[in-house]
């Protein structure tokens, strides 16, 4: 009687190893998934890339070259389903939430508006200096624009009139516009942050920094506001006022700040070659992560979930918002001037000094279905499991006729 109960513990004993096995190898697979990433593509210009953009379903990606081009792409491939060839440098792109419609800057100093069938352009309107950022609301109804001539521009897709203008004290260097495009968010080389709704030119409220501002977001539905400045801090600001949620400071210039579609996240990337993670309802980091240099772009999903930012250490870093850890990196070969993300997390684009382009989809490897590795474990187990059931029934029916 010892002896049947010896082997059948042990036939319990391989068959939790066997279980825990098939447990575990589930969990490193989740994980492993979780981390999975991609390189679709990446297509070589004639220089330098400073502006990235990609629509919210990452099906459609637009870059900005200082060969004077603008790239238009479809993320299946790197052939290009359009180029357009401007007088100078194109430091800014933008692209519709639906990728229908494209907007560039060039330092010749005009505006570019494209629809995304054809690189003929729908207008372009020329400023009183270089173009330095750009921005398009969701279904691309209005377009802001900064420049080295000092103004903010707003203009609507059925013309190059402009709506109005605006004209600071010194360059625009960044502006962001909500979704649905009621509300334009401007920063300037005069230290100072503007607020606007799309009706007027007059600013809803201005903010001064002690330094020039140099990179601003606003969330989806307009209500938050987050910028980054040479002063070396990072402001919140809810619409309604000009007094911060909170700021924080970091130890160099914020060149870049993004903010989720709701306003609950958002990401910095610091010149002290840092890359800084809050909630909006406090300047306590949830996280930061120390690059291998300047950290010159941050975007965000959607929903706050997935983070990219890229480096002058020449890397694209990806992250989950729980964690500093990295799910992955990629090392691009030169300065990482801009990254661009799609509403879901699922895609990422990027450009670099080297004259490239970059694309990247990320995705759950096993999702859905149980690798055979797995399925392998879980058939013996069941065996097991089975064998030890027969061989339980035999042995109460020899004891039976005992």
């Amino acid at each position: 009687m010892g002896k049947i109960l010896t082997k059948r513990s042990k036939y319990l004993i391989l068959l939790v190893f066997l279980l825990n096995l098939f447990t575990f190898q589930l969990l490193i697979q989740s994980v492993s998934a979780a981390s999975s990433y991609q390189f679709k593509w990446s297509y070589s210009t004639g220089n330098s890339i400073y502006s990235v953009a990609i629509s919210a379903d990452g099906q459609y990606v637009v870059a900005g070259s200082d060969d004077c081009k603008v790239y238009f792409f479809q993320k299946a491939s790197n052939t290009t389903l359009w180029t357009y060839l401007t007088s100078s440098w194109v430091d800014s792109v933008a692209i519709s939430a639906d990728g229908q419609y494209v907007a560039a800057g060039s330092y010749d100093y005009n505006i570019y508006y494209f629809q995304k069938t054809s690189n003929t352009t729908l207008w372009s309107y020329k400023m009183g200096g270089n173009i330095n950022c750009i921005a398009i609301s969701a279904h691309g109804q209005y377009i802001a624009a900064g420049s080295d001539d000092k103004n903010v521009y707003l203009l609507q897709k059925t013309s190059n009139t402009t709506l109005w203008s605006y004209s600071s004290s010194d360059l625009v260097q960044s502006v962001a516009i909500s979704a649905d495009g009621q509300y334009i968010v401007a920063g300037s080389d005069d230290n100072t942050i503007y607020f606007f709704q799309n009706t007027s030119s007059t600013p809803q409220w201005t903010y001064l920094t002690d330094a020039d501002v140099v990179s601003v977001a606003i969330s989806a539905n307009g209500r938050y506001i987050a910028a980054g400045s040479r002063d070396y801090k990072v402001y919140l600001f809810q619409n309604t006022s000009n007094i911060p949620l909170w700021t924080y400071s970091t130890d160099d210039s914020v060149f870049s700040v993004a903010i989720s579609a709701d306003g609950q996240y958002i990401a910095a990337g610091s010149d002290d070659n840092t890359i800084y993670f809050f909630q909006k309802t406090s300047n306590t980091t949830l996280w930061t992560y120390s690059a291998g240099s300047d950290v010159e772009s941050v975007a965000i999903s959607a929903d706050g979930q997935y983070i990219a930012a890229g480096s002058d250490d020449d890397k694209v870093y990806f992250f989950q918002k729980t964690s500093n850890i990295t799910l992955w990196s990629y090392s691009a070969g030169g300065d990482v001037n801009s990254v661009a993300m799609s509403a879901d997390g699922h895609y990422v684009a990027a450009g670099n000094e080297n004259t490239n382009v970059y694309f990247f989809s990320i995705y759950s490897a096993g999702q859905g279905s149980i690798p055979f590795a797995n399925l392998g474990l879980l058939v013996i187990a069941l065996m097991a499991i089975s064998g030890l059931y027969y061989r339980h029934k035999r042995q109460k029916l020899n004891f039976k006729y005992l």
